[in-house]
C-alpha cells in the first residue's frame, strides 16, 4: 500500500532485525483491533451480510495517507505530529488538544467496558458490567504505572497473531460450512438514509480513529530515540504497513464470521456488555467446536486488555506532549520532556471514563456507537491536519507525498466532508 523508497541504503534485513524494530505499527493494530472489528465488523456482517465488505476497504484505503503520515513525518522532521500541528498554527493545537481530551475518555470508557464484559466471561454473573469494568481499568493504570507495558510491547505481536490465527481459522471452517442464511432471505440494504448513523459509526472506528496516528507518531520517536540509527525510515513504514494491513484484513475476516454465523439466523447483537460477550465466543464456538470456547474467551480478553491498554497509554502520552508543547513557544521542536505529564493523565483518564461507564451502566453498544459516530466526525479534522504537515518546511522534498499519495489524501477528505455532510441531515431530518 505504501509508495516505493529509496530515501535509504537498500541493505539486507534479518528477521531478527525486524522482530526489533517492530513496535508502534502493532500497537496501533492493538489499540485498533477493539471495538470496531470485535463489535462493528461482527455487526455490519449480522446484518448486512457481505454488502459493507467494500465499504470497509474503500474506508481503509482512504484513511491509510493520513494514518502513514504519522510515521512519515516523525522519520522525516525527527518531531511528533503534535509538534508539526503547532508549527502549522497555536489555534489547531488548541483544537486537537479539545478533541482528543474528549475522545480520550469516550474511547476509555467504550474499549474497558467491551473488556470488562469479556472478563465476565471467566468470573460469572456475580458482577455487574460496571464493576467488572472498574476492574479493568484499575488493572491497566496499576500494569502501566508500575511499569510494565513494556512487558506489553513485547507479548502485543503475539496476542495479534494468536487472535489473527483464531479468527482466520473460524473464517474458514465457516465458508466450509456455508452460512446459515436460507436461500429465499432477503437481506436489508444499507444503502439508504435510515442507514446513514450506522455506517458513519462503522467508519468512525474503521481501522480506528485518526488521531490515533499521534500516538504512533510519539511510540516512534521513543522508539528512534531506544534504537539509534538501527530504525530508519525504511523500518518504520514496513512497521506501520505491518500493523495497518493486519488490522485491515481482520475487519474483513470479522464482517465474514458475521455474515456466515449470525446473518439470516434471526439472532440479533445484544446490546448488553456480558451478554454480547457470550454472544462473540459462540460464534467462533459454534463454528470451531465447544473446545475452543475458552480459547477464545482468553485471547479475545488479552485482545481488549491490549487494546485499553494501549488507549489509556496512547491518549495520555500524546495529551502529555500537548500540553508541555503548548507550555513552550509556538513551533518550537522537542523538549525531551514530553511525558512529564503522562501518569497524572492516565489516572485523571481512567477515573473520568469510570464516570462515564457508571453513566450508561452496561449499555455497550451504544457507548461504542457513540464515541465511534465523534470519532468520524473529527476525522476530517485530523486527516486535514496531517495532509497540512507534509507541506511543511520541516519535511525534506524526498521525504514528502508522492502523487498517488496526494490523489488519495485529497480524496479522503473529500470523502469525509460529503459523509460529515450527509450524517448532518440525516441527524436534522431523518433519525
Amino acid at each position: 500500500m505504501s509508495e516505493s523508497v529509496d530515501v535509504v541504503e537498500s541493505v539486507p534485513r534479518s528477521i531478527s532485525h525486524y522482530l526489533r524494530v517492530l513496535g508502534p505499527g502493532i500497537l496501533g493494530a492493538a489499540a485498533a483491533i477493539g471495538g470496531s472489528h470485535l463489535v462493528a465488523s461482527t455487526q455490519a456482517g449480522a446484518i448486512y451480510g457481505w454488502q459493507l465488505v467494500g465499504l470497509i476497504i474503500v474506508v481503509n484505503l482512504l484513511k491509510y495517507p493520513f494514518f502513514q503520515i504519522g510515521a512519515r513525518y516523525t522519520m522525516a522532521a525527527d518531531e511528533t505530529l503534535i509538534q508539526g500541528y503547532d508549527r502549522i498554527g497555536r489555534g489547531y493545537l488548541y483544537l486537537f488538544t479539545a478533541l482528543n481530551i474528549f475522545a480520550s475518555v469516550v474511547s476509555t470508557a467504550g474499549v474497558a467496558m467491551l473488556c470488562g464484559s469479556i472478563l465476565g466471561l471467566f468470573i460469572g454473573d456475580d458482577l455487574s458490567v460496571t464493576q467488572l469494568s472498574m476492574i479493568v481499568l484499575a488493572g491497566s493504570l496499576v500494569f502501566l504505572i508500575t511499569g510494565h507495558y513494556k512487558t506489553l510491547d513485547r507479548v502485543t505481536k503475539w496476542i495479534i497473531v494468536g487472535l489473527a490465527i483464531a479468527t482466520v481459522t473460524a473464517v474458514f471452517i465457516a465458508l466450509n460450512q456455508g452460512g446459515v442464511a436460507t436461500p429465499d432471505f432477503v437481506a436489508p440494504s444499507p444503502w439508504n438514509l435510515a442507514s446513514v448513523g450506522f455506517l458513519v459509526a462503522l467508519m468512525g472506528w474503521m481501522p480506528a480513529p485518526i488521531e490515533l496516528s499521534s500516538w504512533n507518531s510519539v511510540w516512534l520517536r521513543q522508539k528512534k530515540k531506544a534504537l539509534g540509527e538501527e530504525l530508519d525510515y525504511r523500518d518504520a513504514l514496513v512497521d506501520f504497513n505491518v500493523g495497518y494491513i493486519t488490522s485491515t484484513l481482520l475487519a474483513i475476516a470479522f464482517v465474514a464470521l458475521g455474515a456466515l454465523v449470525l446473518h439470516g439466523s434471526g439472532e440479533s447483537l445484544a446490546s448488553s456488555g456480558i451478554a454480547f460477550a457470550h454472544q462473540l465466543v459462540n460464534v467462533y464456538a459454534s463454528v470451531m467446536g465447544d473446545w475452543s470456547r475458552w480459547l477464545i474467551a482468553s485471547i479475545a480478553f488479552l485482545c481488549m486488555f491490549s487494546t485499553t491498554v494501549t488507549v489509556l497509554d496512547g491518549y495520555s502520552r500524546a495529551l502529555s506532549e500537548c500540553l508541555v508543547q503548548l507550555g513552550q513557544r509556538q513551533g518550537s521542536g522537542p523538549t525531551g520532556h514530553g511525558a512529564r505529564h503522562t501518569y497524572p493523565l492516565m489516572v485523571a483518564m481512567g477515573l473520568v471514563g469510570a464516570l462515564i461507564i457508571m453513566f450508561f451502566k452496561g449499555a455497550l453498544l451504544a457507548m461504542l456507537e457513540f464515541a465511534m459516530i465523534s470519532a468520524f466526525i473529527s476525522a476530517l479534522v485530523f486527516a486535514w491536519l496531517n495532509y497540512r504537515l507534509m507541506t511543511l518546511p520541516q519535511v525534506p522534498e524526498r521525504y514528502r507525498l508522492g502523487g498517488a499519495m496526494v490523489a488519495l489524501s485529497r480524496a479522503g477528505i473529500l470523502f469525509f466532508a460529503g459523509f460529515n455532510l450527509l450524517f448532518g441531515y440525516w441527524y436534522l431530518f431523518v433519525k
